[in-house]
């Protein structure tokens, strides 16, 4: 459960200035906003135990909204607003959605109705069961699955998505499709996402 910082680079054309490297959070006096959009039990933002993984980033009318997996004291989707430009940058924490038990994500991906997708990539990673399910994926076993969450139901696992630790993921909004990587078995899978909840797997890429 190691920790570590949000940095941000500048980006001029096609080069990045990796020398500068400005920590937009955890901030010296972090900003909360009023109103929480996660879970109502989520009320803080992490601080130093913060341990970012995957990475969603929403463009709105209202503003850009950022989804970080976080690994340390919580298993969460920590969520933000991106206030400020340039070396003014800044993050504001929005609330988070804390992950069931038996649960770890991966990557996440935001949708513009509020919703968020992660794949569960395994039971844990803190403890043996990471352990396990690391060599059972390898062997192309069922891992995990992909998850959705809505601000008005929580979480639930989306049905026909098990696999073997499932991975980098976006959604198509235009056409309701859902593209994950499953490691285990080398390839993307594309499903349907119906507007009745379900989920169909259309399509495989090797």
């Amino acid at each position: 459960k190691s920790s570590g910082p949000i940095s941000m680079d500048y980006i001029a054309g096609n080069a990045v200035r990796f020398r500068q490297k400005p920590t937009v959070w955890p901030p010296a006096d972090a900003t909360v906003s009023a109103k929480l959009i996660g879970d109502t039990e989520c009320k803080a933002p992490p601080q130093e135990a913060f341990s970012p993984h995957g990475l969603s980033v929403l463009e709105r009318r209202s503003g850009i909204r950022l989804a970080i997996v976080n690994h340390a004291e919580r298993e969460s989707v920590e969520l933000f607003d991106v206030l400020g430009k340039g070396a003014n940058l800044r993050l504001e924490w929005r609330g988070c959605a804390l992950l069931p038990p038996d649960t770890a994500a991966n990557d996440v991906t935001l949708h513009s109705d509020g919703r968020l997708f992660i794949s569960n990539y395994a039971p844990s990673t803190h403890d043996f069961r990471g352990v396990k399910a690391l060599i059972a994926g390898l062997r192309g076993e069922v891992t995990g699955d992909v998850m959705e969450w809505s601000p008005k139901t929580g979480w639930r696992h989306l049905p026909n998505t098990e696999g073997a630790m499932p991975n980098g993921l976006v959604v198509d909004e235009a056409h309701n499709r859902l593209f994950v990587a499953e490691l285990g078995k080398q390839r993307v899978v594309e499903f349907e996402l119906g507007r009745d909840g379900s989920t169909t797997r259309r399509a495989e890429f090797a």
